[in-house]
């Protein structure tokens, strides 16, 4: 059975920073510049919930959120130095009232509801207990709380809150709830295990719409010590997770993480369009720029991640062919990163990502890259990003210094890259150290110094494994590109972090070849369909190249705060020679051809799932 603890709700004590004003609306004093008249900064319209919870400690940050009772009143959000006001709007009708928020409560509402209906949770605090969830939705209903978000799902097992199946034509809908994940269960008075995966997890081929929600995903322990290493990992509690080809839009949220967890929401298109898995037919297709139907979308979102050293807060995080359109939203010391094909044993890179219109103030914890893409293609535009970002996007491409489960070092060997099919040297390592080895010991030079540097030349230790151990790991068998070289010695670049990279050890054989372009590098588009764990392409069941055509980064528009590099502020970086600028990315210039997609999604404006949107007060309207 589940538990639920359902409070009654009363008019808290109203902080001395709000009080209100004769015209309905709070005003803040005391914590922050004076409030900005209603105008276009105002896009974040119906975040009206408390996040404040008795057994919940608050992170400490920037965001200061308060409310007042009774509705309706508009609150309005101080982050720092840009103040956001609320508007509440009214509850739709429903369908379904429940009388309570219980698992089984919900669950058999949503089993027994006619495709169409609005089912609506009542305010109150509800605990799933393990076991229970999670909450199952495979046909189209709105599931939502009252406009106060004072419904809270607070979870204690140790899976997803919803899980989401969507279909072809039926749009779903879930907005107005408050879900608690990352809760700890004490697994002994040493051991924490964090609960809750993801609070909600979508897949299928159909869409969704999750809007006006409160996501605090983050592991809590009031009277216990942190987990540390040796206790066991601490999981990466995610708000939102988009699995399969599910598209839509993720809009008006607010996000908060903390306590070592990492990505806000995730997108993952491992099977776009209902073909295989691993993100191969999503990297198949056109890139669909622009297109509602081509990308999940993120818009009109806040996303606080405070965690004091973290340099990888990401407000979103993909992998395996993901495509996004990321626009409008706020971060609150957050960035966005994109896994490459290397991030996973099978799994594909990210497929392509626009990421435009964005704020992000000043950091005031971690110090990172804005953007850190690792695969496929990135449009940059129009965001503004404050001090203590180290940069605005960095692209790299890992497989560019050693292996990664399936997919090998793009070292002019691994059949699915663009090589060149020359061998240009070959020969036994005399000494070995690390990443650099001595090529011969005679004192005769074999070739010019920095001859093998710059034009994507890699060496590769050709000798078999013949140990395993803990990074750095045997070293044989895996390719790098060749950072220095003299008349007789070799250096590779240093592999990504302390993995493995190639070693090198006297006696080991090695060679010199060339990978022209890399299987899903950044820069790269469609290509060839792949299929399998043990991938080969669709149309021949061998292995060979995918043939993927050139669909470039381009960066444009962008404001970069104090302490970042100066003018021109459109600066895409790479530290690897396969990503080429002129080539695989251009700075300070707008793609040619591009349109990008109107300034409202569609789910949000017709149909089953539109409501709660306000023109005048949009960030960017049209």
């Amino acid at each position: 059975m589940s538990r639920a603890t359902v409070t009654a709700r009363k008019r808290r004590n109203v902080p001395q920073t709000l009080r209100a004003t004769g015209t309905g609306q709070a005003a803040v004093t005391g914590i922050g510049p004076a409030l900005p008249p209603p105008g276009p900064q105002m896009f974040f319209q119906t975040l009206t919930a408390s996040l404040t919870h008795p057994t919940i400690p608050p992170i400490v940050g920037q965001t200061v959120l308060q409310e007042l009772r009774p509705m309706p009143l508009v609150a309005r959000v101080n982050l720092g130095s840009t103040v956001i006001a609320t508007t509440p709007t009214p509850t739709p009708g429903c369908t379904t009232t429940l009388p309570d928020g219980n698992f089984d409560t919900v669950q058999t509402a949503i089993t027994n509801a006619d495709p169409g209906s609005t089912i609506c949770i009542p305010a109150g605090d509800y605990t799933w207990d393990l076991g229970e969830g999670p909450l199952l939705i495979s046909k189209q209903v709105h599931l939502r709380g009252p406009d106060t978000g004072e419904a809270r799902i607070i979870d204690m097992g140790v899976s997803d809150i919803i899980r989401v199946t969507t279909v072809q034509g039926s749009p779903i809908r879930i907005s107005h709830l408050t879900l608690v994940g990352g809760t700890v269960d004490w697994v002994s008075p040493t051991v924490k295990r964090v609960n809750g995966v993801n609070c909600i997890w979508a897949g299928g081929q159909g869409q969704i719409r999750v809007d006006h929600m409160i996501f605090d995903c983050r592991p809590f322990a009031p009277t216990r010590p942190v987990m540390t290493p040796s206790q066991g990992a601490v999981v990466q509690v995610r708000s939102f997770l988009a699995r399969d080809g599910v598209t839509g839009v993720f809009d008006h949220n607010y996000c908060r993480s903390g306590g070592g967890l990492r990505a806000a929401v995730q997108t993952q298109h491992n099977a776009w369009q209902g073909v295989g898995d691993f993100g191969d037919n999503s990297w198949a297709q056109a890139t669909g720029w622009g297109d509602f139907n081509s990308a999940m979308y993120y818009e009109d979102n806040i996303w606080e991640l405070n965690i004091a050293t973290s340099t990888s807060c990401w407000a979103h995080d993909s992998h395996e062919g993901a495509r996004g359109v990321i626009r409008y939203n706020r971060l609150i010391n957050a960035n966005f990163a994109a896994h490459g094909s290397e991030a996973g044993a099978r799994g594909r890179g990210t497929r392509m990502m626009e990421i435009y219109g964005n704020v992000a103030p000043d950091r005031t914890a971690g110090s990172t890259v804005f953007i850190n893409a690792r695969s496929g293609d990135v449009l940059v535009w129009n965001n503004t990003v404050g001090a203590g970002y180290t940069g605005l996007c960095r692209l790299d491409n890992d497989r560019s210094v050693q292996n990664f489960g399936t997919w090998l070092s793009c070292d002019g060997t691994f059949p699915f890259d663009e090589n060149d099919p020359v061998i240009y040297a070959t020969g036994i390592a005399q000494a070995g150290s690390g990443n650099a080895f001595l090529v011969a010991s005679t004192t005769t030079d074999l070739w010019t110094a920095n001859q093998w540097t710059g034009a994507r030349y890699s060496v590769r230790n050709t000798s078999a494994v013949q140990f395993t151990q803990p990074p750095p790991g045997d070293g044989r068998s895996e390719g790098a590109l060749i950072s220095q070289s003299t008349a007789r010695t070799i250096t590779c670049q240093p592999s990504v972090g302390a993995l493995s990279g190639p070693n090198f050890h006297p006696g080991d054989t090695w060679q010199i070849s060339r990978c022209f372009t890399a299987m899903d590098q950044c820069g790269m588009g469609a290509g060839l369909l792949l299929k399998n764990t043990d991938p080969v392409l669709a149309s021949t069941n061998l292995k060979g190249p995918a043939n993927q055509v050139a669909d470039p980064c381009y960066s444009w528009g962008n404001t970069l705060g104090a302490g970042n590099p100066g003018p021109p502020n459109n600066t895409m970086t790479t530290p690897y020679a396969h990503i080429r600028s002129g080539v695989h990315f251009f700075n300070g210039v707008t793609k040619p051809g591009y349109t990008p997609a109107a300034r409202h999604h569609p789910l949000t404006r017709t149909g089953f799932t539109a409501g709660e949107y306000h023109d005048a007060a949009e960030l960017s309207p049209e």
